[in-house]
C-alpha cells in the first residue's frame, strides 16, 4: 500500500525531489498548515495568502526567495 494523501503523485510528476521521503514531506506539509492556521486571520485574503505560503515553502523552502 503507499503513501497517505497522495504523496507519490508529486514526486513522480517532478514536483517533489526524486529521493523525498514521502512520509517526510506529508508531516513537514501539515505542520506547515497548522502553524499557517494558528497565525492567520480568518478572512479570506489572509487564508489566500497563508496557503499560498505554505506551498511556496513546502516546494522552496525559506531560503531564497522563489523565482518568477
Amino acid at each position: 500500500m503507499g503513501p497517505p494523501c497522495g504523496t507519490r503523485a508529486p514526486i513522480e510528476t517532478g514536483l517533489l525531489r526524486p529521493d523525498t521521503d514521502p512520509d517526510w514531506a506529508r508531516r513537514v506539509y501539515c505542520a506547515l498548515i497548522h502553524e499557517a492556521a494558528a497565525g492567520a486571520p480568518d478572512t479570506d485574503a489572509a487564508v489566500d495568502a497563508a496557503a499560498t505560503r505554505v506551498v511556496d515553502t513546502l516546494l522552496h523552502g525559506i531560503g531564497e526567495p522563489a523565482a518568477p
